[in-house]
């Protein structure tokens, strides 16, 4: 896209001038590194629960990058730096580090290397805004409700332990009741019979717009709804064609773990020391999977097996979100069966459910990335806050220019909007209430990524870029000035008096396009 505005810009010029002359003013490349990601992985995000973060260090240059430090920043407050280990040229590393946000509201957090060639890329922003806790939908359909409360007391524990899920337990009908389900950030379907056309609807649309959704099959799963119509020949929710109840039989004796895992983001938590819980896990009856099934595309994936390579654990992704399925029960309840698994009983399992809800909850957890040159809208309910709204723009040493807009009624809220923010950095925006505190809302604005690399264009690359442009290329080593000629052609009149116009209209769109607010001091507002 780039290329082609600048292929577009040189075309229009070109036929205001004779010719175009580029210069190329380096022989060579220039070493350069650059952060070009700083997002959280998947897992909760709420006030006062850690949560991991990823930051990514690419090296555009032609050697090694070795003994590089990464400083972090956290709510104004620097955090232990991390050592990367070296980087190959051309490659990038990746890493894991943990962060805890005090406090509801409103936070951010950089990520900074030392200066190289370019320094814009060596900064990373992000920032979030975080609830004391986020809703878990639970749908149980056995009939003792056993399951419900086993992943209820698993999300949370109460006492000290602080997990930021809100799990709560409601019968299939709160699936139609649109405005409440957006708000969920997961949902686990237990032993559920079967479901309403408008509870169907309902679920297909919040997966369709990136919600998580978790079957568990059992002794109450009606296979003739599932089959017909969450599996619908492969293009509904349910990734799997049922078949029957089946019982796990070991033909080849004691010993052998009766699931069998893949290096999926749900289980690598049992790796380390915790890769002895995964044997404590039994199963003796799980749902078969349709004669000859196979995932039709990579959307589909099992990834998790029983020792006689039985699908366990299926992912699939659906729309923007993605569903699992275990063909297991997840309630250690009896059944006309008898027990079929164990798994809400074993060790393992309080750290599985996290893992699992905090994986179908990623997308719709995900923070808004902002790119240099995106709008900043923010919008709000209307007659709740005060039409103007503070932005404070991103400054060096705490000192911060406001830029107060009043806000627009638009469709029942209030709008108001910072348009081509050119500067990355973390934006602020406070809002008063009709009645209460003053509100904070952070944006993280950051630089495209691939900017930092500083590889030189081949001329038959260019030549190709720039098909259909006149112009001559030349080196700055082998250009020479005198009085009126530059490298053996003649610099006219018109052509400089071009050169110095377009400069000058240059200038007056930078300044037009960009703030020139004089800083001042909040009372109140402080980093």
């Amino acid at each position: 896209a780039m290329a082609g505005e600048v292929r577009q810009l040189l075309a229009d010029l070109s036929e205001e001038a004779a010719q175009i002359h580029l210069v190329r003013c380096v022989r060579e490349s220039r070493p350069n590194l650059a952060i070009t990601s700083l997002e959280p992985e998947s897992g909760v995000r709420a006030a006062g629960v850690e949560m991991w973060m990823n930051v990514t260090v690419a090296n555009y240059g032609e050697e090694p990058a070795q003994g590089l430090l990464v400083q972090f920043e956290q709510d104004g407050d620097a955090l232990p730096a991390a050592a990367l280990e070296d980087i190959p040229p051309g490659d990038e590393v990746t890493h894991k580090f943990r962060v805890q946000f005090a406090g509801t509201g409103a936070h951010w957090l950089t990520a900074s290397l030392g200066k190289d060639a370019v320094d814009v890329d060596n900064l990373r922003y992000y920032a979030c805004d975080l609830p004391a806790s986020r809703p878990v939908l639970i749908v149980d359909g056995s009939r003792e409700g056993l399951g419900g409360k086993q992943l209820s007391l698993a999300l949370a524990p109460g006492g000290n332990t602080r997990t930021g899920w809100l799990p709560h337990v409601e019968h299939a009908s709160f699936l139609a009741q649109h405005d409440e389900l957006r708000d969920q950030s997961a949902i686990c379907l237990l032993d559920v019979p079967r479901l309403a056309d408008t509870e169907l609807v309902a679920l297909e649309e919040y997966v369709r717009s990136g919600g998580g959704v978790a079957f568990f099959v059992g002794a109450e799963s009606d296979r003739s709804f599932f089959n017909d119509r969450l599996y619908r020949n492969g293009a509904g929710l349910f990734p799997v064609p049922l078949k029957l109840p089946t019982q796990l039989l070991d033909p080849s004796g004691e010993g052998t773990p009766d699931v069998e895992v893949t290096d999926h983001p749900l289980f690598r938590v049992l790796s380390g020391q915790r890769n002895g819980l995964v044997p404590q896990i039994l199963v003796d009856y799980y749902y078969a999977v349709a004669d000859n099934w196979q995932p039709s595309d990579d959307a589909t994936q099992t990834i998790a097996r029983l020792r006689n390579g039985a699908p366990l654990v299926v992912e699939k992704r659906w729309g923007d979100g993605r569903v699992v399925a275990q063909l297991t029960m997840l309630s250690s309840a009896n059944t006309p069966l008898g027990r079929w698994t164990n798994w809400s009983l074993t060790p393992a399992f309080p750290v599985l459910a996290n893992e699992l809800v905090g994986y179908l909850a990623y997308r719709r957890h995900s923070d808004p990335l902002y790119r240099v040159g995106d709008d900043l809208m923010v919008s709000l309910t209307e007659n709740k806050y005060e039409p103007t709204f503070r932005f404070f723009l991103p400054g060096k040493g705490g000192q911060r220019s406001e830029l107060p807009v009043d806000a627009t009624p638009m469709e029942g809220h209030l709008t108001a909007t910072l348009p081509d923010v050119a500067v990355s950095g973390i934006y602020e925006v406070q809002l008063q209430p009709s009645s209460g505190e003053i509100e904070r809302r952070d944006f993280a604005f950051n630089v495209p990524t691939g900017e930092g690399d500083l590889e030189i264009v081949a001329r038959d690359e260019l030549a190709e870029q720039l098909a259909g442009v006149d112009y001559r290329l030349h080196d700055a080593a082998d250009m020479a000035w005198d009085e009126h000629r530059l490298a053996g052609f003649e610099m006219s009149g018109t052509l400089l008096g071009l050169l110095v116009t377009l400069l000058l209209a240059e200038q007056l769109l930078a300044y037009a396009a960009s703030y020139h607010i004089r800083p001042r001091s909040e009372r109140g507002f402080g980093r």
